[in-house]
């Protein structure tokens, strides 16, 4: 071998192809290790992005509310010791273990609470058998210092390893946050199997550079400069995308801090109402539905729970229309007929949309029902507009039939007045009304909707409960039947008694 490359080396000719032979396969060699740190820094960032969106995805479809309840409903470690023991959070770990599986995590994904009296996290809900409420001893600072916005966690040490995780924050129907889920994978798993993919590609790329030589090389310079510009454009439209995303998602956002501002708040309610709940749940960020409430000098009061033409920004928008025409209505000229606001109201949405030529003004506008209360309390008068009342009185559900046409809707519907109910109020009374999100929500075992039946029949049992309890019994009831079934329209219910 030896003898070989002196007689190389001696011939010019020869001399300078050997030579361009080794300074081709170091600049390979060279090509070949920086393209090995730059696929292991992909593959880690791919994880980290995986990650990330895995939680991201986690936290906007559990619950605040539902996740809450169950962490206040068990307090003590191990109170939870199967999936099976609470459908809440079998329902959830279902969720939880169904992603993992999907995306191939390869660990636990899991919900942490964080609790202040040991200054330490919590386990809630996990994606494998329960270790409720086990303390999670050496968590990385960055989880409590970004509990409120989640984060991606780079390399850190546990006693059980070195881990790369992300985390995100779960909400609550008031946007605030009461847990966290977070996915891990780890580090030494992770690693091992992106070195085997890079050092499999790179062997392959060494041994077909070798073979081909110099005018392959430059082949696949060529393809290496393409990739690298697709990669750019790729990246530069990804971030130009997250950008609009995020434009869109902050606009809605803000359009929701303008909706819920048109809403009375649960203690103007209250302070009317000692006995009341509302039972609300949005099937995007923003709703369609809508509930109204305003108090005259004297106490007497009028209650509205509408359904607009629509969901998320189309019907938030129809939402803020309806509940300024009732202010217009009802506190600046003071009508307190049911039928008389819903007619007022009906023309009101009919002025509104008379210019607009587009197909869409024909389906404009809302089912509603109106309930007004005297100010002792000792007569309803109620109207509605597709959106019927349901009274419970001695355990005798009573159904007062709405007119059958909407608020609005253009020339599609003949319409005639609205009948107006008088029902004297006894004590014990109990009013349900709502939208109907709720009856046509699909679940179950069968994957049918709740239906008029079991609404009614929930309605019953809930009535024998404190206000207090009647909404956690009916978002039970909700999500239960739900299951892994997406939400298919805005849900409201307002229930209130006189006892």
């Amino acid at each position: 071998m030896s003898s070989l490359i002196r007689r190389i080396l001696i011939n010019q000719s020869t001399r300078i192809i050997f030579l361009i032979f080794i300074f081709f396969v170091s600049i390979v060699l060279y090509f070949l290790i920086y393209n090995y740190n730059n696929q292991i820094k992909l593959y880690e960032q791919i994880q980290y992005d995986r990650m990330n969106s895995i939680v991201r995805t986690l936290s906007t479809s559990i619950d605040g509310d539902t996740h809450n309840y169950l962490m206040n409903k068990y307090k003590t470690k191990d109170a939870v010791k199967t999936n099976e023991q609470d459908h809440i959070y079998l329902s959830i770990h279902n969720r939880l273990k169904k992603i993992e599986q999907i995306n191939h995590v390869g660990s636990t994904i899991y919900t942490l609470v964080f609790d202040s009296t040991s200054n330490t996290f919590q386990y809630g809900i996990s994606s494998t058998s329960p270790f409720f409420r086990h303390h999670y001893k050496k968590y990385p600072p960055i989880l409590k210092e970004k509990f409120k916005e989640g984060a991606i966690i780079p390399l850190y040490e546990t006693e059980n390893g070195t881990w790369i995780s992300a985390f995100a924050p779960i909400v609550n129907s008031k946007n605030e946050v009461v847990a966290i889920v977070e996915a891990d994978v780890k580090f030494n798993d992770f690693i091992a199997d992106a070195r085997a993919k890079v050092f499999k590609s790179l062997a392959l790329s060494m041994v077909f550079i070798l073979l081909v030589g110099y005018f392959l090389y430059r082949s696949i310079k060529k393809i290496l400069r393409k990739e690298e510009e697709v990669k750019r454009f790729l990246i530069q439209q990804k971030h130009e995308i997250e950008e609009k995303n995020k434009d869109i998602v902050d606009s809605i956002n803000y359009s929701k801090k303008i909706q819920d501002s048109f809403f009375p708040s649960t203690a103007q309610i209250d302070s009317c109402l000692t006995d009341n709940f509302i039972f609300f749940k949005p099937r995007d960020i923003v709703s369609g539905d809508f509930y109204w409430h305003h108090e005259f000098d004297d106490g007497s009061q009028v209650f509205a729970v509408s359904d607009c033409t629509g969901h998320g920004v189309p019907g938030a928008m129809m939402s803020v229309i309806g509940c300024t025409l009732l202010n217009e209505i009802v506190k600046i000229n003071r009508c307190t007929r049911p039928d008389f606001i819903l007619e007022q109201l009906d023309n009101g949405i009919e002025k509104f949309f008379k210019n607009d030529t587009s197909d869409n003004n024909q389906l404009d506008g809302m089912d509603i029902s109106i309930c007004y209360v005297d100010k002792d309390k000792k007569l309803l008068k109620y109207a509605g507009a597709f959106r019927q009342l349901v009274m419970v009185r001695e355990n005798v559900l009573t159904e007062y039939k709405a007119n059958r046409f909407p608020i609005g809707g253009g020339g599609l519907y003949s319409k005639s007045k609205f009948d107006l109910h008088r029902i004297e109020i006894r004590k014990g009374d109990q009013f349900f009304m709502f939208t109907d999100g709720f009856v046509d929500q699909f679940g179950g075992d069968s994957g049918k909707k709740i239906g008029a039946r079991n609404f009614k029949q929930l309605l019953l049992e809930v009535s024998r409960l404190d206000s207090k309890f009647q909404e956690e019994r009916i978002a039970e009831f909700f999500s239960k039947w739900k299951g892994m079934v997406n939400q298919i329209d805005d849900v409201l219910i307002f229930g209130f008694a006189f006892k």
